[in-house]
């Protein structure tokens, strides 16, 4: 008999959809939300719609820092399309404060035009250190009387006037999946003695790379097992057992794969 689990999975992907008729620039965070396992680190843009004449810009992104901290920034492509561009920082504080830390990072333009349209001004990556939920915020006031707020200017060098969407990240604790995903045995009708030839395939399910043990049985008599090492997460291995039948009576018998997790 052979045993077959199959697993289904839905992606949901967040989409913006911004207004057309926006009177002012708007700065956002894309993706507006983030769902991420502690240990894992991703990308965040900072992007800006309708904006005429943007000459310079800095954007300051505050989060929480006991979930997330600040790895790297780096200048999106808008500026750069309008010709020699040169970036400043990025300035990473992930201990701003108690509870928060800072990411700043800005770009001017060195040629005598602006920038219209819209486009991505900059790129952070983000680490995910613990449970919990942080907003990403994009702050438009000064802390402390400090030079660390969002703004944009035009080409006359004059602050102008901006929206902002910001962000969520949502962090859980990774976890371990490993599973049996296939059990084939051939020849399926056999002679006492004879040679039965066992391939399992097993999948790590989970968001960690995983050790774990594959063993083959039928009722409660093992037929081999194997362990496999430090195995990333979504890969599928097959191995391959043999049963020597001898010995075994007549009857029918289940075949079955089990793996298993050391523990964490």
């Amino acid at each position: 008999m052979i045993y077959l689990s199959v697993f289904f999975a839905s992606i949901i992907l967040p989409l913006r959809f911004a207004a057309a008729d926006s009177s002012e620039p708007v700065v956002y965070v894309d993706p507006p939300t983030v769902e991420a396992q502690v240990g894992q680190a991703f990308n965040i843009t900072i992007g800006v719609d309708y904006v005429a004449d943007l000459y310079a810009w800095q954007m300051v992104v505050y989060f929480q820092n006991d979930v997330v901290n600040a790895l790297d920034a780096f200048e999106g492509p808008f500026l750069k399309t309008a010709g020699v561009a040169f970036s400043f920082g990025p300035i990473i504080v992930n201990d701003w404060n108690s509870t928060h830390g800072r990411v700043m990072i800005g770009a001017t333009l060195c040629v005598d035009q602006g920038m219209t349209g819209s486009g991505i001004l900059a790129t952070i990556r983000f680490g995910c250190i613990g449970e919990g939920v942080s907003v990403l915020e994009v702050s438009t006031t000064s802390q402390n009387s400090d030079v660390f707020y969002s703004y944009l200017l035009s080409k006359n060098l004059e602050e102008m006037p901006f929206q902002t969407e910001g962000g969520c990240i949502r962090t859980a604790e990774a976890f371990h999946n490993v599973a049996i995903i296939g059990v084939t045995a051939s020849p399926t009708d056999v002679y006492a003695g004879q040679t039965v030839c066992i391939d399992v395939v097993s999948i790590n399910m989970g968001t960690q790379t995983e050790s774990f043990n594959v063993t083959v049985s039928y009722d409660s008599q093992i037929i081999g097992e194997e362990t496999l090492c430090s195995k990333p997460s979504g890969e599928v291995t097959t191995l391959h057992f043999t049963w020597d039948t001898s010995g075994v009576l007549p009857g029918i018998y289940c075949v079955k794969g089990i793996g298993l997790c050391g523990p964490k």
